[in-house]
């Protein structure tokens, strides 16, 4: 009789413990393909069905038929859940990209520098069947992809990637003394309430941001939108100190408790808490609000004696111009306007970012890439608003000089756009108007594109649009392009 009595107890034992179990450890079967390039263009090279997204290629490749440099993967599953918040850990080398749902990107490392690094994130699903999809791509050298998630239900202490997993590189530096080396979920939403789904989801290392006039994202509006960060971090016991201002509105929630509320507050204004934390895990949450005019928030986390967790960002150059990516997908930002420069981000097709300054010949724009400044071809981008004129020269350069004049002229016989390049794929960096005189400076090969300079701009035109000065000899224009 007790035998029987025993039986129902140890089925519901059993079950707890699976709920406690990573869903990767309970025959989640993933189905994937291998392609031959970063850009998951068809057609797959292999196809693949997996219990567990762990792999370590080395330098070698997924499959023969896969290249062991510049290939991508896509990996998807659908999962029957039940109801909370779950949180996703990824180790890439190169990028990883985890989207759930179809629609809410909860991890991109495409354009961050975060190879070889643990990245979690978490969101909250609602019971019944998920779709998660991950999107990865490698560029070179070694190659690997592991993830997990777990029910923060269970208290996960984080990832257990296993024995062949390579160990993670150091996240990026915070300052000395910091007292967090968390990441923050950032959610981005269009509109004032932090409502619906985000529009863009990412791992970010500290609440706090500068956009000026300008947006965080091409899909984010530069006025009337909502941020939400939210960590959880482990602290030893103290007395915690949390500063924050912003504008135009600022909430911080610690441990589901809201101690600061100004949604919106007054501007500029510096708020302080005093927080005893007892030792062990903490929620931190922080909900931005921003109307009209500047956008910043600054936070920081000190305990007495402690650096900040986070410095203020610097005041962004403000020029009123605006770029929009026109790369047939991603376009790397460098830190010099040279392909030789580092790249630091990459930004994608479609988007807009303030433009900040320009080289001396104007075939490079510099761009705030959502805090980022670097520099992007001018053959990639057009302008959304004003124009390459609109900049300074910010590469050291001493700007139109740079390139010598030939002593010969045109004039506009309309309206006709300046491009970075000899050809109607290039970028636009601004325009002549019907009757403007520009000086040559040189042309291509079959003088149907002059160079000119105008108005500080180094560019090219059609020569359908302007009519060159008479008597110019074309021996004396450099042929270069």
């Amino acid at each position: 009789m007790w035998r029987k009595a025993l039986l129902p107890l140890c089925i519901l034992i059993l079950a707890l413990v699976a709920g406690l179990q990573p869903a990767a450890a309970q025959g989640v079967l993933w189905s994937g393909g291998y392609y031959n390039n970063v850009y998951f263009i068809e057609p797959q090279l292999a196809s693949t069905t997996v219990n567990t997204i762990a792999f370590n290629w080395g330098t070698g490749s997924p499959d023969p038929s896969v290249p062991a440099d510049n290939f991508s993967a896509r990996f998807g599953t659908d999962v029957n859940l039940p109801a909370g918040t779950y949180r996703f850990y990824a180790l890439a080398d190169d990028g990883i990209v985890v989207t759930i749902d179809y629609q809410t990107r909860i991890i991109d490392s495409f354009n961050v520098a975060l190879v070889g690094q643990v990245i979690s994130a978490d969101i909250t699903l609602t019971a019944g069947t998920h779709h998660i999809q991950i999107d990865y791509r490698e560029y070179g050298g070694t190659a690997f992809l592991y993830l997990q998630f777990v029910n923060l239900a269970t208290n996960p202490t984080g990832p257990n990637f296993g024995p062949g997993a390579p160990v993670p590189t150091q996240a990026p530096s915070v300052p000395t003394g910091s007292i967090n080396t968390s990441t923050w979920t950032a959610q981005y939403y269009a509109n004032t309430n932090l409502s619906g789904f985000p529009s863009v989801i990412q791992t970010e290392a500290f609440p706090s941001r500068n956009w000026g006039l300008g947006a965080p994202f091409g899909s984010i509006p530069a006025d009337n939108f909502s941020v939400r960060w939210s960590s959880v971090q482990t602290l030893a016991a103290g007395n915690y100190v949390i500063n924050v201002r912003a504008d135009d509105g600022v909430r911080v929630t610690v441990d589901s408790v809201v101690y600061i509320n100004q949604f919106p507050g007054p501007v500029g204004q510096v708020f302080t808490i005093n927080l005893a934390l007892a030792a062990g895990q903490h929620t931190f949450v922080v909900e931005f609000l921003e109307l009209g005019g500047a956008a910043y928030i600054e936070y920081s986390l000190t305990l007495p004696g402690v650096s900040p967790t986070a410095t203020v960002p610097p005041t962004p150059i403000i020029t009123g111009a605006t770029v929009r990516i026109n790369a047939p997908v991603n376009l790397n930002v460098r830190a010099a306007p040279s392909t030789s420069g580092a790249i630091l981000v990459r930004v994608n097709r479609g988007e807009v970012y303030p433009a900040i300054g320009r080289s001396g010949d104007s075939a490079w724009i510099q761009i705030n890439a959502n805090g980022t400044i670097g520099w992007v071809s001018a053959q990639f981008i057009t302008f959304a608003t004003g124009s390459a004129a609109a900049l300074s020269v910010t590469d050291g350069s001493s700007g139109s000089s740079s390139v010598p004049l030939t002593g010969f002229t045109l004039t506009a016989t309309s309206e006709v756009n300046i491009r970075s390049g000899p050809g109607t794929r290039f970028g636009v960096l601004g325009r002549i108007p019907q009757f403007g005189v520009a000086n040559i400076v040189g042309r291509n090969s079959d003088t149907s594109w002059w160079q000119i300079s105008y108005s500080g701009i180094i560019g090219w035109v059609s020569a359908r649009f302007v009519s060159p000065q008479s008597g110019i000899d074309l021996n004396r224009v450099p042929v270069r392009g």
